[in-house]
């Protein structure tokens, strides 16, 4: 089976193009091609669920079954957690029908497919996710960090809306560094976020992290906090080490 420099087979190539009938004919050629990876380790279904690709992605699993628990060699990345943060509900409901035990597989940081899809703004993901496993909102990733959190670094509001209905403590979860969903918004200035976390717990602004840092620190160091003024002059804001960020003198 041939191969370019970076592993990228002529299954894979076909796959890139979208083409189901472009994707027949390697695979009728060499049906081992479906088990084969790139230099990434990852497999031609790694690809295909990445862009949600349905048909192929069928089409892959009739020639290789067992590469649905495929998972690349140098992220740890399944191809579950592909399709969940980027392919898609369809690609998910795909492979959950094939392996219901893939709803909770872990990935890169620990990640369960619900981290992934609240990464990638995938709220039907995450709705679907939580019809399987209704505790999946609390679930930890290596940092101790909830989907909430994962979802408010990325500025996803709607997927942060709907945990929030869900799973409304998730907002005091805490990770290892002391930070909460505010924290990692915050650090990445979403404003919207922000301003729907502090409407829902205002005495957040005040908590501090494991190194003693507010939110608004957080949003000041990463060059946020200007971006996100209007979601803190109306609060009072504690000093660290006798300080308020400049935005706020």
């Amino acid at each position: 089976m041939p191969m370019a420099t970076d592993g990228y087979t002529p299954l894979m190539v076909a796959e890139d193009k979208g083409c189901l009938e472009a994707v027949q004919l390697p695979l009728a050629a060499a049906p081992e091609a479906a088990h084969a990876v790139d230099k990434y380790g990852r497999t031609a279904l790694h690809w295909a669920a990445r862009k949600g690709n349905v048909d192929v992605m069928r089409l892959l699993l009739e020639a290789a079954p067992d590469a649905l628990h495929a998972v690349s060699t140098s992220t740890g990345i399944g191809v579950i957690h592909l399709a969940a943060g980027r392919g898609g509900l369809e690609a998910v409901n795909l492979l959950l029908q094939r392996a219901p035990d893939l709803a909770t597989a872990r990935g890169e940081l620990r990640w369960a497919p619900i981290h992934y899809a609240s990464c990638g703004g995938q709220l039907a993901v995450v709705q679907r996710l939580l019809e399987l496993d209704c505790q999946a909102a609390t679930a930890l990733d290596a940092a101790q960090q909830t989907p909430l959190h994962v979802a408010c670094s990325y500025g996803q509001l709607p997927v942060v809306e709907f945990l929030l209905s869900w799973a409304p403590e998730t907002l005091h979860a805490v990770d290892r560094d002391g930070w909460l969903p505010l924290h990692t918004a915050s650090e990445q200035g979403h404003a919207p976020v922000i301003s729907r976390l502090l409407a829902a717990r205002p005495a957040a602004a005040a908590a501090v992290s494991n190194d003693g840092q507010t939110a608004l620190h957080l949003a000041a160091s990463g060059g946020h906090a200007l971006r996100s003024a209007c979601c803190w002059r109306p609060l009072q804001m504690p000093r660290q080490h006798g300080m308020l960020p400049a935005i706020l003198r």
